[in-house]
């Protein structure tokens, strides 16, 4: 039963104050009722006054002598004041469980007491550059229109958690600081068909809840949102973005700002829900680095989670995945190394081949008479112990042994070293080009043994990127493979 002092029939509210009469003889063509230029101060004067339980009476439809318009109830500047008993749910504007028969655009008033919709069914609410000191309270509401909160300042909460807006939810310039409450603007588990619109200035002081909420498109300027870990936006979900804020930069800044898991963990579902929404548009480019932040985030919550003694053998890991084929999320990324690796290789066996520090990957070879005398010079072999028959044929003074063998007619049908052959060989482990088996460093001359510990690198980094890749390809390296 609604209480007497909300007002049940017009003559419950006796003589209209000014401002209300002014309501009532000429809100009936559909025009904007103005009461004052621009939002009442805290001591307006009594000319601008407006009961909060006649704005409910009208809200609510009136009676035949005083019925809304089809556009519904649209009053400028007034100063609209709860007037119910101190005991009540509240003094100001109560409108809990109400079914409203005509839209409300309250613009540029001042609402010293509190607003509640909550649970109410309604068309569309503007608060269009109005004050509300005490708070917005329109939890499980059904809005079949827009909610404008255009310009307005809030120094309470405002809350639509749990409502159906068919419309948009606009904040464009709006300004809520949310009083003592733990956020700004909840939203938890609400729906929002059209878009919820956070541009032009809007700032929300103590956050945002978007947990468990549904909407349609997101249209927003980055500075707008909260800093400092003030968003939540577990389980959020929207199917697009508006303007110019679709990049990886952009919604990577607004992922971070997110109120961080408790004890180390991490939830990656805002990251997915993003790279789902940037790729439906065709940023499938941005879309893939901001999975490869969840990816670098997601590893960090865990190895925080684990004992201190394996942390850094799990951040060496994570590290090589990531500089590798990122997470496996960019496997081409291995054959750019695998190129660098080959490249690497084809100046270090190019240089050793030069210097001498190549030698036959072959038993016979290296005993063989024609190898062993191209390895002495005339000098060396005096004062040796190599046998006089091996003296002929000596090489030539600075002439290097490898060339020196490879002059000779024996050697004629030995395979002739090819650098960057020799590194492909050496590098990828499914290709035999039949060069490593002829051909290795030589550690015993001063370079040769750089080169040796180099080609010993190069065959592990060729196993271990071409399985990288492979595996990224695969699927097996990501921690999901859902997005």
């Amino acid at each position: 039963m609604m209480p007497a002092w909300m007002g049940r029939k017009l003559a419950d509210f006796g003589a209209l104050w000014p401002a209300e009469k002014r309501v009532a003889d000429e809100m009936w063509d559909g025009r904007v009722v103005v009461i004052g230029e621009d939002v009442p101060s805290d001591d307006a004067p009594k000319e601008v006054h407006l009961r909060a339980s006649f704005v409910r009476y009208l809200a609510l439809g009136g009676c035949d002598r005083l019925k809304p318009p089809d556009g519904g109830v649209a009053i400028w500047g007034a100063y609209i004041h709860g007037d119910g008993p101190e005991e009540a749910i509240t003094q100001g504007l109560h409108l809990d469980g109400a079914r409203l028969c005509a839209d409300m655009y309250l613009s540029h008033c001042r609402f010293p007491d509190r607003i509640t919709l909550a649970g109410s069914s309604c068309g569309k609410i503007s608060f269009t550059g109005s004050v509300l000191s005490k708070g917005l309270n329109g939890e499980s509401a059904n809005i079949k229109g827009s909610v404008d909160l255009s310009n307005t300042k809030c120094s309470g909460q405002v809350r639509f958690g749990g409502a159906n807006i068919d419309g948009q939810l606009v904040c464009d310039g709006t300004k809520i600081d949310g009083g003592v409450s733990i956020v700004a603007l909840n939203l938890q588990d609400a729906k929002i068909r059209t878009s919820f619109i956070l541009r032009n200035g809007a700032n929300l002081s103590l956050g945002i809840n978007l947990s468990h909420a549904e909407i349609g498109s997101i249209v927003d300027e980055l500075d707008c949102w909260p800093k400092g870990a003030l968003i939540n936006l577990s389980q959020c979900n929207y199917s697009s973005f508006a303007g110019s804020s679709i990049n990886a930069k952009y919604r990577l800044d607004w992922l971070n700002r997110q109120i961080p898991v408790r004890d180390y963990g991490f939830d990656p579902q805002p990251y997915e829900q993003c790279a789902k929404v940037m790729r439906s548009m065709g940023y499938a480019a941005d879309a893939l680095v901001v999975l490869i932040e969840k990816e670098r985030l997601q590893r960090r919550a865990r190895r925080l989670r684990l004992p201190k003694l394996v942390r850094p053998f799990w951040w060496l890991k994570d590290q090589a995945l990531n500089l590798s084929v990122r997470y496996g999320r960019r496997p081409l990324l291995a054959f750019a190394w695998l190129m660098l690796f080959w490249g690497i290789g084809w100046g270090m066996f190019e240089f050793s081949a030069r210097h001498d520090a190549v030698k036959p990957n072959a038993v016979y070879v290296l005993r063989a008479p024609e190898w062993v005398r191209c390895g002495y010079t005339r000098g060396e072999l005096r004062e040796t112990a190599v046998p006089g028959a091996l003296q002929s044929g000596l090489a030539g003074a600075g002439q290097s042994q490898l060339n020196c063998y490879l002059s000779r007619d024996e050697a004629q049908n030995y395979p002739v070293f090819t650098p960057w052959v020799y590194s492909a060989d050496t590098l990828l482990p499914i290709v035999d080009l039949e060069m490593q088996s002829y051909w290795i460093p030589d550690e015993s001359k001063p370079f040769g043994k750089y080169a040796r510990w180099y080609l010993w690198f190069q065959i592990f980094a060729g196993w271990a990127l071409s399985l990288l890749a492979v595996a990224g390809f695969s699927g097996l390296i990501k921690t999901d493979n859902t997005t």
